[in-house]
């Protein structure tokens, strides 16, 4: 809601929340990377109390280290945390339930997304949080660009045969892949593909062992990279598998299509989800996005 000539109105509230703000926060505090990633993105550095740092050493893509490199770092502190005296924290449903109790006793205001399981789930977890912090017109910006992108992936796959439909697998270090009610599972059917882990009757974040891998024997292959994996420890998972002798029969390492992300687009929930989206699309039809 704003007023004449962009005026931005107070109290607001997120439709079907119980979270209400009186007045636009002055001093947010992040507690995870994605909404580290969202709050530098949509909000001014200056509102900016502290954000979580809990990443694997990579730089943020929403600002240059100038904007970040000064603010503190919470890293799940409580004592960090309610230093820094702020009045709105965000963060998500996987924080720390010992610190959510706490932040639940400060009584200060405490927006947590629950983890999307589709673009458009990310895209509204974007447009609510804009909408708390008041920044209508960075967050239109945003989203608008993230739809437009997400269209033009849709309209691309429109236009692939159903017998032409690439198999792709996700598949992580820790013997894990992306299956049903993943937002990877939803970036696949949009990009045109067909995610084998979520056909095979596996869901979320699913075990998986090399035996299953060769036996579902998919076309493309895309390795991804955890907020806790290091760059040295994930490429040299890549060069194991592309390596591994008893990985040799699997079409994705035989004809050289497996692919690596690293920026964290795809697990990371924050506005980059769509970078992953069109990475996942380039790595299947790479042919369309020449």
């Amino acid at each position: 809601m704003a007023g004449a000539e962009g005026e931005v109105k107070y109290p607001r509230q997120p439709e079907g929340s119980g979270l209400i703000l009186e007045a636009k926060p002055e001093q947010v505090v992040s507690m995870v990377f994605g909404t580290d990633e969202m709050l530098l993105g949509l909000a001014e550095a200056t509102h900016i109390a502290g954000l979580s740092g809990l990443d694997n050493g990579c730089a943020y893509l929403a600002a240059e280290p100038s904007v970040y490199e000064s603010i503190p770092v919470v890293s799940n502190n409580a004592e960090v945390l309610f230093s820094l005296e702020p009045d709105f924290i965000i963060g998500s449903g996987w924080l720390d339930e010992d610190l959510k109790a706490q932040i639940a006793d400060s009584k200060i205001p405490y927006y947590g997304y629950t983890t999307p399981k589709t673009m458009e789930e990310q895209i509204r977890i974007v447009e609510e949080l804009g909408y708390l912090l008041g920044e209508d017109e960075k967050t239109a910006a945003v989203v608008n660009d993230m739809r437009e992108r997400t269209e033009a992936v849709k309209a691309k796959a429109a236009s692939i045969p159903a017998e032409e439909r690439v198999t792709v697998m996700a598949y992580n270090m820790h013997e894990s892949s992306n299956a049903k009610d993943t937002i990877f599972d939803d970036m696949v059917t949009l990009a045109g593909g067909i995610n084998l882990s979520a056909q095979a009757g596996l869901e979320g974040t699913a075990k998986i062992s090399k035996e299953q891998l060769v036996e579902l024997n998919p076309q493309v292959i895309i390795l991804v990279e955890w907020a806790a994996d290091t760059d040295e420890e994930f490429q040299a998972f890549v060069e194991n598998v592309k390596n591994d002798e008893s990985l040799q029969s699997v079409d994705a390492v035989q004809n050289g299509r497996i692919y690596a992300s690293t920026d964290n687009s795809i697990t990371n929930v924050s506005q980059f989800a769509v970078d992953g989206l069109e990475f996942v699309a380039e790595c299947c039809y790479p042919e369309l996005y020449q």
